[in-house]
């Protein structure tokens, strides 16, 4: 049988590698999805095969007395390719049995040593639901809305057996709909019985059975709320504060070439310092320690022909201070040639405040209208370092002179609060920036512009869209409110809650729980945060005025998205310049700085005639 999920995965392996010869990155399309196993077609020839081997199996089950149970079981695995690979092994001990290679008697002793192996003991079942249930009382106390520990376990349950793509048992869905208060000894078998019933199979294994009912636990809450477990607490980490320890790349894959490619150094990196440069390939990367940072009995060669970005950067990685040696291939006037790159890994910091173009130097130019003195920042996150670059462009272009700003937030996903407060403090006077409201019995928390230093004689233009969440919203709803300056765009995200992020250790290393704890709200009192039954027609988000929203259609905003994707990188000056198809015009930025322009033209002219 061919199904959904198989023809999803072949065209994911085989669509890329093709469509890349004839088609640019941007066209490429995303698949992704829960697993759907709905059969589309059969293979004709496997179909016959199969249809021969149950007619045989059912006689065969017959002589030999197998029972319903297992006479069902036997057509099932046999009817279709199980995804366990205790299912497989026990399907091909079903198939040996309808073939004659294997006797009743020996095929039963076989499946029941597979179906032990499949158990796990009721000591692993109880660990895992008292970590469950040590999570679900944290949140009932720390969660915004009062929340019942029943609905969280219930929640976890289901979500397990969606995960193992399991119908959840009738008798299993009556316990829980019995579930009326809070008794924890009774949460606790529940949760045990489950992990039990479930037994030993790969989505579970280890630490992944917790991870897994957690994150259904939280995701049903909100969808902002979740469980980061130890292995993925590096990587949301980095996201977040926008510093790691590496060399400094971004690399992206070359479908054609089964390799890895270099987009562009980060400003200011190891790899950046030592001359790699965007359109690199690399072919192999050299440890000569390990992720410990040990001396290795010899240096560790890996060919990097194959790897996925994921491995290729995993392999990169290590403790700050030790060496790696990157071997790339780059195209140059007379031909491809190697090059060798040792370097001495350390801590890398992402740029979040970004101009117009980069000078020769790769530092930013910031004067969108150098004539005009009009300034443009655009902020991709807001880092713990966000705000010190920020006052940096400040304090170099205030000698110079600015007569209008332009903040970009578009697809700005947020990140900090105190970030998002210092840098709204830099534009407003003494007003309310935000306010932060817990739970009905906490305190409500305000926050406050101070007069010092603020940053008040040109005009703002704030640019948002979908993409421009939590923070970007407190920013531009802020300057909104406070009539700072006006925001142009499109509606923002929506996303007006408060995560706390809670370290915990369950017993395989430190991990984070993510949890909604309090609501952000605008200076003016209105709600920030779409609910998911909010509608188009009620407070929430940021929305421009009418005469400055500035709708893109579908085809415009992806390639806006792209246009600034590739804005971040620094190119490769020795390389002739790509012509585009088509010259990209972005609608938004032009219209905000037209506004600008006007408005400092009627201010020249009121000076004029003062």
């Amino acid at each position: 049988m061919v199904t959904i999920d198989e023809l999803v995965a072949y065209l994911d392996k085989e669509y890329t590698v093709r469509a890349e010869r004839v088609l640019k990155r941007l066209e490429f399309p995303q698949m992704s999805g829960r697993s759907a196993h709905i059969t589309l077609t059969v293979n004709p020839i496997a179909a016959e095969d199969v249809a021969k081997r149950l007619a045989t199996f059912q006689k065969v089950a017959r002589e030999g007395s197998l029972g319903d149970e297992m006479t069902k079981e036997g057509k099932q695995l046999l009817s279709q390719m199980p995804r366990l690979a205790s299912q497989r092994e026990l399907r091909k001990k079903y198939q040996d049995l309808a073939e004659g290679k294997l006797n009743v008697a020996d095929f039963l002793t076989v499946r029941q040593r597979i179906l032990n192996e499949t158990l796990i003991a009721r000591e692993e079942a109880e660990t895992f639901a008292k970590r469950v249930m040590r999570v679900a009382r944290y949140v009932q106390e720390e969660y915004v809305k009062p929340v019942k520990l029943s609905e969280l376990v219930s929640a976890g349950v289901k979500g397990m057996y969606r995960t193992c793509e399991e119908k959840l048992p009738r008798e299993t869905q009556q316990r829980l709909d019995q579930l009326k208060g809070d008794n924890e000894t009774e949460l606790q078998n529940v949760l045990a019985d489950v992990r039990q019933a479930l037994g030993n199979r790969d989505e579970l294994k280890g630490g992944k059975s917790v991870d897994v009912a957690l994150n259904w636990m939280l995701h049903s809450l909100d969808q902002h709320s979740s469980y980061i477990d130890p292995e993925t607490l590096d990587k949301v980490r980095i996201q977040l504060e926008q510093e790691f320890i590496g060399v400094g790349i971004r690399i992206e894959p070359d479908y054609q070439r089964d390799l890895v490619r270099i987009t562009t150094p980060i400003l200011g990196s190891p790899a950046y310092k030592a001359g790699m440069l965007a359109g690199d390939h690399i072919v192999s990367i050299t440890n000569y320690v390990d992720k410990e940072g040990k001396e290795l009995p010899e240096p560790k060669v890996v060919d990097a022909k194959g790897m996925t970005t994921t491995t290729v950067v995993d392999t990169i990685l290590g403790k700050r201070g030790t060496k790696v040696r990157l071997t790339v291939e780059r195209i140059e006037k007379d031909g491809p040639k190697k090059i060798d790159f040792d370097l001495n890994r350390n801590v890398v910091s992402v740029e979040t405040v970004l101009g117009v173009k980069r000078n020769e130097d790769d530092t930013w130019d910031y004067y969108l209208d150098k004539q005009n003195k009009i300034v443009y920042v655009r902020l991709t996150q807001f880092a713990l370092n966000t705000e010190r670059d920020l006052k940096r462009v400040f304090r170099d272009h205030l000698k110079n002179g600015i007569n209008g700003l332009i903040i970009d937030l578009r697809f700005n996903p947020g990140g900090y609060l105190k970030s998002a407060v210092e840098i709204a403090d830099l534009f407003i006077d003494d007003g309310v920036i935000v306010t932060v409201r817990p739970r009905d019995t906490g305190q409500v928390a305000v926050y406050r512009g101070h007069h010092a230093g603020s940053l008040l004689n040109f005009p703002i233009v704030c640019l948002v869209n979908g993409g421009s969440a939590s923070a970007s919203e407190i920013l531009s709803a802020c300057i909104q409110d406070q009539e700072r300056g006006i925001v142009m765009g499109e509606r923002s995200f929506g996303k007006g809650s408060v995560q706390n992020v809670h370290p915990m250790n369950l017993g395989d290393g430190v991990s984070q729980l993510k949890l909604t704890i309090a609501t952000f709200w605008r200076p003016s009192g209105k709600n920030l945060n779409r609910f998911p039954n909010s509608k188009d027609e009620e407070d929430w988000g940021v929305s421009p005025l009418p005469d400055h929203t500035v709708p893109l259609t579908p085809t415009e905003l992806r390639e806006l998205r792209e246009q600034m994707r590739d804005h971040e990188n620094i190119p490769r000056r020795d390389a002739p310049a790509k012509k585009a198809d088509k010259e990209f015009t972005d609608k938004q930025l032009n219209t905000a700085l037209e506004l600008l322009r006007k408005q400092v033209c009627e201010k020249k002219a009121a000076k004029k005639g003062d």
